[in-house]
């Protein structure tokens, strides 16, 4: 088994591609094993997660890169509205569900919660299948997290 610890600062782009592919919710770990295509084990304790398209590994004859599976995700366009993008980005993120800003597309995992609140909101969305990297918010102390909840009623009016 091979222990990575970071991705390689140098590659050889000329070499053949192995893919490790695995899944978002492994790559957000420090500490994992899989395979790669080719069968060679990897053992990963990762100073930083890795992300899609990560080269971590080079023999003389191939480079190892990570391979993010595609998810099911929920995409809305911020198009030439920008009030409606506003409350699209505002909507989920009072939800507190990771997203990702792609151009004009906001990317969210396919959830329930979502798909009824764009339908409350009026938000159009699609379907797609597609890499979900989620923005990172950075608290400066390790992970973002709150502690109060929102399961209650604020009473908000929507109209």
């Amino acid at each position: 088994m091979e222990l990575i610890q970071k991705p390689l600062a140098e590659q050889d782009a000329n070499l053949p591609v192995v893919e490790l592919t695995v899944s978002r919710f492994k790559l957000q770990k420090r500490r994992w094993r899989a395979e790669a295509a080719d069968g060679t084990d990897f053992g990963f304790d990762l100073e930083q997660p890795l992300t899609h398209g990560a080269v971590f590994f080079q023999t003389a004859t191939a480079r190892y890169i990570i391979a993010q599976e595609p998810e099911l995700v929920l995409e809305t366009s911020l198009g030439d509205d920008a009030a409606a993008g506003a409350r699209a980005g505002w909507s989920v993120g009072n939800l507190h569900l990771p997203m990702q800003v792609d151009g004009e597309i906001i990317r969210v995992a396919d959830d329930p919660a979502i798909r009824q609140l764009f339908e409350q909101s009026g938000v159009p969305y699609k379907e797609a299948k597609s890499i979900f990297a989620p923005m990172r918010v950075s608290t400066g102390s390790g992970d973002h997290s709150h502690s109060h909840s929102h399961s209650h009623d604020h009473g908000h009016s929507h109209g």
